[in-house]
């Protein structure tokens, strides 16, 4: 089995009121890829027997529900969108290859985004981004490796009634328990002003 690790580098914020990052739909996210194989693979072994390896490439999509897939996009350099096309990947022997993948976009938005009297919608649909490396082999594709986010909402725009700027600096850490804020905290102090008053970090 490969070394496989997914990084989202940008693009999602957490909302602590849907209890789900949130990303949207106009604005891009990113994903880095760090695989490695520990020897240098030929074949891969599926139900028709072994089949010698073509090549290696990364594949992205959303998924809704565990059974309806959902298109990504890629913007352009003229910001014009395309369907996301696989990345090929080179995996050289007893090294981690990085793959970093940009100016992604999901092609459509999350069901029943409108708040409920204010409240999240207890209807509101969800999406997971899937980040798949795979195979190509006698013109078939097999997965060998993949990570699955968690929920996600896509929306078309971030009015006033879903939440405030200062919700949105807060992200959840790579570590477990751990929380991001992008800004000043204060400890023991409401206004934080500058280092070394009200402890800020």
């Amino acid at each position: 089995m490969p070394t496989y690790r997914v990084d989202a580098d940008k693009g999602f914020n957490f909302s602590l009121a849907d209890d789900a990052f949130v990303c949207q739909k106009k604005n891009h996210f990113q994903v880095t890829v760090y695989c490695g194989m520990l020897g240098d693979p030929k074949y891969i072994k599926t139900s028709e027997g072994l089949q010698p390896i073509d090549c290696f490439y990364l594949k992205l999509n959303g998924l809704e529900a565990m059974n309806q897939s959902i298109n990504v996009e890629q913007s352009q350099s003229d910001r014009s969108k395309r369907p996301f096309k696989p990345v090929l990947v080179t995996l050289p022997p007893e090294q981690v290859t990085k793959v970093t993948v940009g100016r992604l976009h999901f092609s459509e938005t999350t069901a029943n985004n409108m708040r409920k009297k204010g409240k999240p919608n207890p209807d509101q649909r969800y999406f997971m981004l899937v980040v798949a490396l795979q195979v190509q082999a006698h013109s078939q594709s097999f997965t060998v490796a993949a990570q699955v986010s968690e929920r996600i909402i896509v929306r078309a725009s971030n009015p006033g009634q879903f939440e405030s700027d200062s919700e949105v600096l807060w992200q959840r850490g790579q570590l477990p328990d751990s929380v991001y804020h992008h800004g000043r905290v204060g400890i023991s102090f409401y206004r934080p002003a500058r280092r070394g008053h009200g402890h800020p970090l």
